[in-house]
This record gives C-alpha cells, structure tokens and sequence, in this order.
C-alpha cells in the first residue's frame, strides 16, 4: 500500500511540476506553505526563499518603495478566503528587465471537514497570449479601416462617374448646339 501512495504521488508530483503553471499553497494566514516547480519560472523567487512568507510581501512588490516587481495589484487569493468562491483576475505587470507581462491569478479556496483550510492559487504568465490577442485585434481594426475605405472609394468614384457624364453630355451638346 505504501508502494502505491509513493507511486501515486510522484506521478501527481509529476504533472504539477510540468504544468505551465505555478501551484501555490497558502494556509489560511495567507502565508505560503508549498509552490510546484513551475513557480521559480513565473515569479523569478524560490521557493526556499518565500516559504512560510505572507504571499502579498511576495507578490504585491513594495508600493511604497515603487517596487517594480510586484505582479500582484489586487489579492484573489484574499477575496476567494472571503467569498469562499474561485476568484480570478489577470494583472499588467513590468519584470526587472522593464518587459511587460501579464499574470493570471487563480485562487480556489480547499475545503476540509466543511471549513476553508487553505488557498491554492495558480499563477500563469499570459503574456504571449494577450500579445496575440493584442494583435488579432489590431489586425480586425485594420480590416476595418480597409473595409470602409474601400466602400468611400467606391462611393467616390461613382459620384466622380456621374461628374464626368454630366460633362461629356454638356459638351456633346454644345457640340450639337452649333
């Protein structure tokens, strides 16, 4: 029986370390008690680093000291606590390197014996994807625009073919005129 939880757990340890992304657990004090190893890679801190910390010193930066790294504008894992629902938001952050990414935020409260008895948050770089759909909407606009554009096209040179029937008709009976 041991033999198989062993198996079991280095086979969930497995996918959740090779998920695209980081697993927080925080206790009920929001403090952090276990990430996956997908949370180095997304938030640029170690584990050993932040164990046992209060995830907003880790991941709301310092406002105060305009901490450039704080990827964390609004605390989902608070409100899932208070709600007792999953919440989520999506933040515009700037890395160390002054690049701009973009962080989900999931916060799913677990429940044991009825009660909230930690947070488990997920956290995804989206950045990739809002840069694609930054562009896939840049790229309807520009149909847009060519789409109206050519409809005033149209629309003008249909005025300008009457335009030059008039004037052909003018000067056709002028000529008849004489």
């Amino acid at each position: 029986r041991t033999h198989e939880l062993v198996e079991e757990k280095t086979k969930l340890q497995v996918i959740l370390d090779n998920v695209p992304s980081a697993f927080v657990l925080l206790d009920r004090d929001l403090r952090i008690q276990t990430v996956s190893a997908t949370f180095a890679a997304v938030t640029d801190r170690r584990f050993g680093d932040v164990r046992g910390m209060d995830c907003r010193s880790v991941f709301c930066g310092n406002p105060s000291l305009r901490d450039r790294d704080g990827f964390c504008q609004e605390c989902v894992c608070k409100q899932a606590l208070l709600k007792g629902g999953i919440e989520s938001h999506i933040d515009r952050t700037v890395n160390r390197k002054g690049d701009e990414r973009f962080i989900e935020h999931v916060a799913i409260h677990v429940k044991e014996e009825g009660q909230i008895a930690s947070i488990l948050e997920i956290i995804t770089d989206v950045t990739k994807r809002k840069r694609f759909e930054e562009q896939l909407l840049r790229t309807e606009r520009l149909m847009a625009v060519g789409e109206m554009s050519s409809i005033i096209a149209h629309e003008f040179r249909n005025s300008l073919t009457s335009v030059k029937m008039i004037m052909q008709l003018q000067k056709e009976s002028e000529h008849l005129s004489r």
